[in-house]
């Protein structure tokens, strides 16, 4: 987990991969994006004064096997990218390059309250086969796809809405879900690497005086009569620092 750099994400400490691999081209947006993968990155912002940030969940195969969604967002495309059914474990991620764009994966690709996010159940061995409730029509673990190149992918727009907390999918034994979002650079992590975690658990959270700041600038170059009202407003944000949106 952390911050994404330079367009990529740490599969484990030292061993990363390109989220251009992982999530696939930027189709829904314009956007430019050269052979270097830091334009990927921002080409996937929405916001300025923001980062990408990332989050791994490895469930283990006694963990519990669904899935929530950690936020309220919208899903406007699913890739489904057939793959290998490589193992997931830490110790086995360690050494190999790549494993999470190499495995199975289905990618939901979509917007919440700071932009871009991303949620992504990726495929294990004995666990190609994954149920997203709002999905009925995916289908995985299918032998004519894994038998396809490994850049090949399936996609499907979609504009679902999806509540923070609410059951997103599940997968028949332990295996790995990929958050990507994009937050305000204050946003802070409040779980430690390698910790277990539990569903309802904070995993990030944001104070709410980004939300107030961003106001008064959009504010600002907008109508003159209106800059004292964004005034007082940040005001009486700056006079409650401690109120956090949570994921």
């Amino acid at each position: 987990m952390g911050l994404a750099k330079d367009g990529l994400l740490e599969q484990v400490k030292g061993i990363t991969y390109t989220m251009e691999s992982f999530l696939g081209p930027i189709t829904w947006k314009s956007c430019q994006v050269s052979e270097r993968s830091d334009t990927y990155q921002q080409c996937l912002l929405q916001n300025q004064n923001t980062d990408l940030y990332h989050c791994v969940i490895y469930l283990a195969p006694g963990d519990y096997h669904r899935f929530h969604s950690p936020v309220n967002w919208t899903v406007k495309y699913r890739r489904h990218f057939p793959g290998k059914l490589y193992s997931v474990r830490p110790t086995f991620a360690s050494w190999f390059p790549n494993l999470f764009s190499v495995n199975e994966r289905v990618a939901y690709v979509g917007e919440w309250q700071y932009g871009f996010f991303a949620m992504v159940p990726v495929g294990a061995v004995n666990v190609g086969s994954m149920r997203i409730y709002f999905d009925p029509e995916l289908r995985t673990n299918r032998t004519q796809m894994l038998l396809s190149a490994a850049a090949h992918y399936e996609e499907k727009p979609m504009n679902q809405a999806v509540a923070k907390g609410n059951p997103f999918g599940e997968f028949n034994l332990g295996s790995t879900i990929v958050l990507i979002f994009e937050a305000p650079k204050s946003m802070r992590f409040q779980i430690e690497q390698s910790m277990k975690i539990k569903y309802g658990q904070l995993i990030v959270d944001v104070p709410k005086l980004y939300m107030c700041v961003r106001l008064l600038l959009v504010n600002w170059s907008r109508v003159a009569a209106a800059a004292a009202a964004d005034e007082r407003w940040l005001q009486i944000c700056q006079q409650t620092p401690t109120a956090t949106d949570t994921v």
